[in-house]
């Protein structure tokens, strides 16, 4: 619960700062600046996780216990209902930018094959990859297309 928190206002604030940052290095074409905003990103990530772990074993239960009484219910009745709906707020982002007249019939066929024959995701995940297969044997025009040299690299 305690990391939740930080991890809600490191989200909220510093990982937006850093993009920022990055977005004005990428502007100059400063790719060493880009990284080493990734690179920071990823190291104040792990001193954070750190550090409530190393509190946690130091301070032991009880004493975390009584600091996570101190934030008030609500608060943390509204996390735990946030961590319900992130998962398929994320889902419905993704969906709506790879959803397509071609992609929609395969999203369906995945559901049925997961909701109602029970197959495992892995499962789903193999039988596609052989219908892509399949598709780009039946439809090889379609793949072999020249794609257009790009001149940003």
């Amino acid at each position: 619960m305690l990391a939740l928190v930080f991890v809600n206002l490191e989200s909220a604030i510093i990982v937006p700062m850093l993009g920022k940052i990055a977005d004005r290095y990428a502007e100059k074409g400063n790719c060493n600046g880009v990284d080493a905003m990734h690179y920071l990103s990823g190291t104040i990530m792990v001193i954070r996780s750190g550090l409530i772990c190393f509190l946690a074993f130091w301070l032991g239960s009880a004493k975390m216990q009584e600091f996570l009484n101190i934030i008030p219910k609500v608060v943390t009745d509204g996390m735990t209902i946030a961590t319900g709906i992130l998962p398929a707020i994320g889902f419905a982002l993704l969906a709506k930018m790879i959803m397509n007249k071609s992609v929609v019939p395969f999203f369906f066929l995945g559901f049925v094959l997961s909701a109602y024959l029970h197959i495992p995701v892995i499962g789903i995940a193999i039988i596609g990859l052989i219908m892509i297969f399949i598709w780009m044997q039946l439809q090889p025009s379609q793949f072999a297309k020249e794609v257009p040299e790009d001149d940003d690299f």
